[in-house]
């Protein structure tokens, strides 16, 4: 089932397999906090590939997307990846989509980056923690919403 929402100019929809360029667009625009496209590409094969029903992506096409899935155990939404197009940022579609999962949420964030901290901050989101990435020891900053 497709899950649709529209305010204005932003519909957002479940994706589909032909979002997949522009996806990895975004992506490959904010790797530094993502991760690298083959990270992406991986992410995204496994999804349709070996789909689990619990798992999401949501878009607002060729603007932005969310990936994330809803933890069985207590129903917490867990982010994965949300990024928007560095052409729309500052317009709302990252905040839009936050909305649309809707809460509770909880998510990772680059420790050291200042634009995703001080997005989560401004949308409600407060900080839980930190932790590490097992691959690369990377600090990150666990928020909760």
């Amino acid at each position: 089932m497709e899950h649709i929402y529209q305010e204005k100019y932003m519909m957002i929809r479940t994706a589909k397999t032909t979002d997949k360029n522009w996806i990895e667009e975004i992506f490959a625009q904010n790797k530094k906090i993502l991760g690298g496209a083959g990270y992406f590409g991986m992410q995204w094969h496994r999804y349709w590939n070996q789909p689990k029903s619990n798992e999401f992506w949501i878009v607002i096409e060729n603007k932005a997307f969310c990936h994330y899935l809803v933890r069985k155990k207590d129903n917490v939404k867990v982010v994965y990846e949300i990024a928007t197009h560095n052409d729309f940022k500052k317009q709302g579609f990252g905040k839009k989509l936050i909305e649309k999962i809707g809460q509770p949420i909880e998510l990772k964030t680059d420790y050291d980056s200042i634009e995703s901290n001080a997005f989560y901050k401004k949308i409600g989101f407060a900080p839980i923690g930190v932790s590490y990435t097992k691959s690369d020891n990377k600090k990150m900053m666990n928020y909760k919403k």
